[in-house]
Order: C-alpha cells, then structure tokens, then sequence
C-alpha cells in the first residue's frame, strides 16, 4: 500500500503544556496536555523513520480551517491522538475511504477508547507506535469500514457526515419534543419523547450503549417479582445476551433507533429499530437541536431532516489493529520488546 504523507491529529499538539498551564491554571490539564504534547512528539519521530511526509494539527485547528476536508484528505494516513472525540473530530473531514485512520487512546487508563485500537503505556509506547506503522507499511493489518451517514437539512440544503449518531430533542432538558418520524419502508407517524437516537453500528458503543444498558439490580428485581430464583453466574449471562442482541458490525447497512422515554400512542408503539434511512419532521414550537458526533445543528417547527447511510466510497477506512498483535514480540524482535 503506497502510504507516504501522514497526518497527526491531537488535542493540542502544537502548545507547551506550561503555556496551556498558565492560562487555565488547571495542574491536571497541564499533566495531560503534556502526555499529549509527549506522545504527539514521538509519534511524528518515529512516523519520520516509516514515511516521507509528516505533519501534527490540533483539532482545533481543522475546525478553523476553510478547506480542512480537502486538506485532512490528501493524506494516505491519519492518526488521531487522544480519545474518541478527537478520533471523531479528525474523521469528519475524511471524505473517502481511500484515506486510513490509525487511532492512538492518549490515556487509556480513563478512556475507554472504542475507536482506538493503539493504547498509550509509558513503558511500551514507541515499541507499540513503531510495530503498527511497520505493520502499515507491510500490510499485515485488515481494513475495517466503517459506514458513515449524511445527516441533511432539506430547507437549507446543508449536511454533515457522521460516524456515530445524531442525537435529536428538545433544547430544554424539561420539555419533550412532538415530530413526525418514517423509517425508509414506513409511513410517517407521530411521536412524542424526550428525544430521538439514531445510531451506526459505530454508535452502538457510544450513547446508544447507555440507552440499552440494564444493570443486574433490575434483572434481579424482574426475577423475584416473578418468583424466579436465579443465581449470580445466570444474571452475568442473562446480561451478556442483552448486550449482544443490540450490538452489530460497524459495516452493517443499517442504523438503529431508540425513541428516548416515548410517550406510547396507539398509532405507533416501537420504541426501537433498525433502517438505513430515516425522516423526521419538527413539529414541536419550542427550539430543538439535533447533534451529529456532538456538532449541534439548530431546528425549527416545521423543518425537515433526513438521515441515511452513504455509499461504500464514503465508509471510514480504519486500521483493524488487535491489542495482542500488539504487545506480542516476534521473534526478531527480542531486543526491541518492552
């Protein structure tokens, strides 16, 4: 694979931690923008031994940037340090799957890290960076594509793609908002909730991972309203079924949906599904919002939204790296090993 020009993505990986510091005088962030800085540094070192072309951006950076889908495109190889956002927040501007995506989980002692398959030890960082970028370069790695959507204003005409979800409700945490929702083989009903989730295979570990979640307090509480005795090692599998019986591939056709705290009507009481396309119609007079991977776009009664996944050319090509691939040492490479 002809990888030459590399991109390194990072919160900010571009200012010394004791600037940061000093301006917000957080001890903590100072910390953590210093690993940050750290990591960025030795990635772009050791990424120069591998490939011809590297350059580090902050996130931020690329939001201030006019042509920041065109510029983040133009590199075969995007590394975001961080966490998911930041995964999240370089991926936006990746507008096809010709471009691979390497994330690196800056502190995986906090963060969990769905998107990030390299994990960042002090005692094994450069070993583990410099075994992926080989692996990169050798292609010992697999492809995983993950489907994105298009989030669509019809009255304005303005998208977005997404990776992760879109987030629809009222701008009041107090209120509920009344909309029309169609699914592409349905007809449009009407519906009244606390909001809307609408989710990729991607999004499943994200908020709608927290919608599904039943903790074995309720799954005990079921049992003994029934009158069933159930042991601890049964609620422990009874847990893991729940949990696999929403999760699916990143790669799937279709997207889910949770309509949150549902007001159930005769007309429609499904309160959750699968499609790859989606219509929802405002209907409700106080403001609402919709967050597409946590950009919140503004709407307003009447408007007209439609989400649908895009086509195989606009998947995200992630590196498909294994943990243990990883910390494994090969045989030649005893001296190497952490």
């Amino acid at each position: 694979m002809g990888i030459r020009k590399v991109l390194i993505v990072a919160k900010s990986p571009m200012k010394k931690a004791s600037d940061v510091a000093s301006l917000l005088n957080f001890p903590t962030h100072s910390e953590t923008v210093a690993k940050v800085n750290r990591i960025t540094s030795y990635s772009q070192k050791i990424a120069e031994n591998f490939f011809h072309h590297v350059e580090s951006r902050k996130a931020s950076e690329l939001l201030e940037m006019p042509d920041a889908d065109a510029f983040v495109s133009s590199f075969d190889l995007v590394v975001p340090i961080g966490g998911d956002g930041t995964f999240l927040a370089a991926a936006r501007h990746i507008l096809n799957s010709n471009v691979l995506v390497l994330g690196v989980n800056s502190n995986p002692f906090v963060s969990k890290g769905y998107l990030l398959p390299v994990k960042y030890f002090p005692e094994s960082y450069e070993y583990i960076l410099s075994k992926a970028f080989r692996k990169i370069l050798t292609d010992q790695f697999k492809i995983l594509r993950r489907k994105r959507f298009e989030f669509r204003q019809h009255n304005t005409g303005q998208s977005h793609l997404g990776l992760n979800d879109v987030l629809f409700g009222p701008n009041s945490l107090s209120n509920t908002v009344l909309y029309d929702f169609k699914t592409k083989l349905g007809d449009p009903t009407s519906i009244r909730s606390t909001g809307l989730l609408l989710y990729t295979g991607t999004g499943v570990t994200a908020w709608a991972n927290s919608m599904h979640f039943v903790g074995p307090e309720k799954v005990k509480f079921i049992a003994d309203r029934l009158g069933v005795n159930v042991s601890d090692k049964r609620i422990r599998e009874i847990l893991v079924e729940l949990d696999e019986q929403y999760q699916f591939n990143p790669s799937s056709n279709l997207m889910g949906y949770i309509h949150r705290e549902m007001i159930p009507t005769s007309e429609f009481e499904s309160k959750e599904g699968h499609s790859d396309s989606f219509e929802v119609r405002v209907n409700s007079l106080d403001p609402v919002s919709a967050a597409i991977d946590g950009t919140v776009v503004g709407l307003q009664k009447g408007e007209v939204f439609t989400v649908a996944l895009t086509d195989q050319a606009r998947d995200l090509s992630a590196v498909d790296i294994s943990a243990e691939e990883l910390f494994t040492c090969d045989a030649d490479e005893d001296d190497l090993c952490p």
